[in-house]
């Protein structure tokens, strides 16, 4: 049901609360949220106002907290910083969030956690490479990782 003028402000703020309360959502997504849903340009300034007051938006956390995610989940810094700026998150807030990141673990820390946690399950090399590649990783630190010649893991088909 769209969050129309006709539905009260309690409506639609316990709404968005519901919204915000079922993952890590930057502003900009509350906003696309809000207005998807038919919230006008007046009401959606105080409804992320309220949101951001009761703590359920801050874009620093979130970039902080999505970017520890990923990393724990094995990709590298490039796929992070795309899926943080898809999230509508600023290049500022992406930057700190990254530096953080970066301080207390490497690409490369995060690249061979991958390849320990997946134990190798008889993936070939070049398996291997292609699936790194696809995590963000760099073809160096690929090439390094599994001791291929940095040329091997030109993985294009």
């Amino acid at each position: 049901m769209p969050l129309s003028k006709a539905r009260s402000e309690a409506e639609v703020l316990a709404a968005v609360r519901a919204y915000t309360q079922r993952g890590v959502h930057s502003t900009s997504e509350a906003r696309k949220f809000l207005t998807d849903r038919g919230t006008d340009e007046a009401r959606l300034a105080g409804l992320i106002c309220v949101l951001e007051k009761d703590g359920l938006l801050d874009d620093r956390v979130c970039a902080r907290l999505c970017a520890e995610h990923w990393a724990r989940a094995g990709y590298g810094t490039p796929v992070i910083q795309a899926r943080l700026s898809e999230k509508g998150l600023d290049d500022s807030t992406i930057a700190d969030a990254l530096l953080r990141l970066n301080e207390t673990e490497s690409d490369e820390d995060r690249a061979r956690g991958w390849l320990a946690g997946r134990g190798r399950r008889n993936a070939s090399v070049r398996t291997l490479a292609r699936q790194l590649l696809g995590r963000g990783f760099e073809r160096a630190l690929i090439a390094r990782l599994l001791k291929l010649p940095e040329e091997e893991t030109d993985l294009s088909e």
